[in-house]
């Protein structure tokens, strides 16, 4: 009795066997079916394979709004858009195609990988232009001031230094997306030397660019201290000179007074009245000092201003060159991701 249970048993499990074997056969026979029916696929996979990677990605943008819940098509757009140079949009598409079939599938699974080689090119490049201060200071100069005139040393350094902390901040991150997908590739596969060697280099440049970006806000923690220190001694020698002017007034006003009472008695009236227009008279001229002073101080206040939104302008300009040069150095790291042709 207990065997003939077994054996029903048996059969139960492998009639369910085979028919998830056969819903798995129909729905590819069904994708294999509809991936023939959309020439835009024969076409972007020709064009990629043919390095023409815009060609691709329009053919295979159209594919995909035809069958948007294939993974492979969106894993394949992702591979087109790398090609072409859009970071961020293939890192949508792989994300997209890891959703849809998840990290056990083999699309899957290829997605997270170029995910992480992808995030580390982007931290290598960061690497690359915080251990070669001339290039970012090359392309900040590159890009020159908005109104065209020549940037001074001073400002070009100060440039430089914001775009190397500003491409170390978007590196750790970038380092330790790549981490997280690589070590995902890993556990799935621990024979995967590739994801394993990508995976060190990932986590020792995050460690890398870590530590210049402490350093490099130190610095500007530093500047910053020293900047208002001096503001502190200017103020302090300001108010010396203003306290040292009031005194010689001070002591020129009584030495007039003076003078003043030595004269004859019989002038009296007409000293008085001296002494009078001359009080109006100081007056008027101390009420002509003050708009003297403001005037004097507001090239100051106006250069100062002129000169942030001047830092600003190249700050957002310098910003958008960035990724451009790191883009452009990708192909001369003495390090680099390794990549997969499957």
């Amino acid at each position: 009795m207990k065997r003939l249970v077994a054996l029903l048993l048996c059969v139960c499990v492998g009639a369910r066997v085979a028919h998830a074997d056969d819903a798995s056969d129909a729905a590819e026979r069904a994708r294999a079916a509809a991936l023939r029916a959309q020439p835009d696929v024969d076409a972007g996979l020709a064009a990629l394979a043919a390095g023409r990677a815009d060609e691709a990605v329009a053919a295979l943008r159209r594919a995909v709004e035809a069958l948007p819940d294939d993974p492979v098509l969106h894993y394949d757009l992702g591979v087109a858009l790398e090609r072409a140079g859009t970071r961020d949009e293939a890192l949508k598409e792989y994300a997209h195609a890891l959703r849809l079939e998840g990290a056990t599938g083999d699309v899957g699974a290829r997605a997270l990988y170029n995910t992480g080689t992808l995030q580390l090119a982007e931290a290598a490049a960061a690497e690359q232009l915080l251990r070669d201060p001339a290039a970012a200071e090359a392309a900040v100069r590159a890009q020159g001031s908005p109104d065209g005139n020549p940037l001074t040393d001073d400002m070009a350094r100060m440039l430089a230094d914001k775009l190397r902390q500003s491409a170390a901040e978007r590196g750790v991150k970038a380092a330790g997306e790549a981490a997280k997908a690589l070590r995902d590739v890993v556990r799935r596969d621990v024979t995967d030397a590739d994801a394993a060697r990508n995976l060190v280099l990932a986590n020792r440049t995050r460690r890398y660019l870590k530590a210049e970006l402490e350093k490099l806000q130190e610095e500007q923690r530093s500047q910053q201290q020293q900047k208002g220190e001096q503001g502190d001694e200017s103020e302090q020698q300001q108010d010396a000179s203003a306290q040292q002017s009031g005194d010689g007034q001070q002591q020129d006003a009584q030495e007039a007074q003076q003078q003043e009472g030595g004269t004859d008695q019989q002038q009296g009236a007409d000293t008085q009245q001296a002494q009078q227009e001359t009080g109006d008279e100081g007056a008027h001229q101390d009420d002509a000092a003050e708009p003297a002073a403001a005037e004097g101080d507001t090239p100051h206040d106006v250069g100062r201003e002129e000169a942030e939104r001047l830092l600003q302008k190249l700050l957002d300009a310098a910003a958008q060159k960035s990724r451009e040069v790191e883009r452009l150095r990708l192909e001369r790291l003495r390090r680099t991701p390794v990549g997969k042709d499957w």
